[in-house]
């Protein structure tokens, strides 16, 4: 949520290096998601860390 008002703020703003930091933002946090999402699903099927 962060990134996507950080974001618009710079587009609003026409400053695009608050855009690009909204952007990076947003990217980090959705791999961060994915990371989490695959990890659960190896912990669910039982071929977690032994």
């Amino acid at each position: 949520m962060k990134g996507r008002i950080t974001e618009e703020l710079g587009r609003v703003a026409r400053n695009t290096r608050l855009q690009h930091r909204g952007r990076k933002d947003r990217v980090s946090g959705s791999l961060k998601q994915a990371v989490e999402k695959t990890k659960d699903a190896f912990m669910r099927n039982g071929s977690g860390p032994r």
